[in-house]
């Protein structure tokens, strides 16, 4: 993506949250908060990575609802999400273990939609996703990828 366009994406993410945040204070509604907690299975996708295994991780960040009404509710959450691949190949009688690991912070803006009183809802939005960290280890030494 060009830095452009990401800073842009940036810019309107931030605003869409500062101004979901500020609604809450200034009108006297409420936002609700909770902590997730889950396992990401993760699976990268495409023709170089098709035999990997992925690695399973965490994901862990905190939400916030606003709701607009009994049906329309906006929700944006900040996750940590541990993501990557792994492989094992034998080459000339030895095993070469190597690891990809991905950490990511993941903001998705969600519009809810519930449905009755069940408190069911469907929800779709936009999300934008920062590496934080990348690894790649080869039989669990890490590699500098930079050289």
């Amino acid at each position: 993506m060009h830095r452009t366009n990401k800073h842009n994406y940036e810019k309107i993410l931030l605003n869409a949250v500062a101004a979901v945040f500020a609604m809450g204070v200034s009108d006297g509604q409420e936002i609700d908060f909770e902590v997730k907690v889950g396992v990401n299975f993760a699976k990268l996708q495409g023709d170089a990575v098709e035999d990997l295994d992925a690695i399973n991780g965490i994901n862990v960040g905190i939400t916030g609802e606003y709701m607009f009404n009994e049906i329309f509710a906006l929700q944006v959450e900040v996750l940590y999400s541990q993501q990557g691949l792994e492989s094992e190949i034998t080459f000339a009688g030895h095993t070469i273990e190597q690891k990809l690991k991905l950490d990511y912070t993941n903001v998705p803006v969600l519009a809810k939609f519930y449905t009755g009183e069940s408190g069911f809802s469907v929800e779709d939005g936009p999300q934008i996703g920062f590496l934080v960290s990348d690894k790649f280890e080869v039989n669990g030494e890490n590699v500098d990828q930079k050289s």
